[in-house]
């Protein structure tokens, strides 16, 4: 199943991310279309995917990697995953610190990184008349450690 907005960070930031922070087990919220590492955790059942859900995976022991979907509570509920877990993990999200998370992310943080307008960061993993837009927002590479 693909999803409208079906859009991962452009090769040359992920480029960088994994050579400050990596190398990355696992891509935590991504699709066939869209993984940026071979192994994955997808939102529905898909060839390739190790696993459906990935909040509902263990990540301990792992250096994840994730573009989470930008839904204040998905997000939040991400942030609590990393500190249940003490999980490590490089996460790109959209800078909104008014958010309840965002506050919740810093205190985690060991490391962040702002990039540009995320029209520049994003690219769509599928074109076509189907294919949504880019988010707007500006986002951050977040390291947990």
């Amino acid at each position: 199943m693909e999803e409208r907005d079906d859009y991962r960070v452009h090769w040359s930031y992920f480029r960088r991310l994994e050579a400050w922070f990596g190398p990355h087990d696992v891509d935590l919220f991504a699709s066939a279309g869209n993984t940026q590492l071979p192994r994955f955790f997808s939102r529905f059942f898909c060839p390739g995917s190790s696993g459906v859900d990935a909040l509902a995976q263990p990540w301990g022991g792992l250096n994840a990697y994730g573009c989470p979907p930008a839904d204040p509570d998905f997000l939040l509920a991400v942030v609590q995953k990393l500190r249940e877990e003490r999980a490590a993990a490089t996460l790109i999200v959209p800078y909104w610190p008014a958010q309840p998370w965002w506050p919740l992310l810093m205190e985690l943080a060991s490391r962040v990184v702002f990039l540009p307008s995320s029209t520049e960061v994003f690219t769509l993993a599928h074109r076509g008349p189907s294919c949504g837009r880019l988010p707007p927002w500006q986002v951050a590479a977040v390291r947990v450690e």
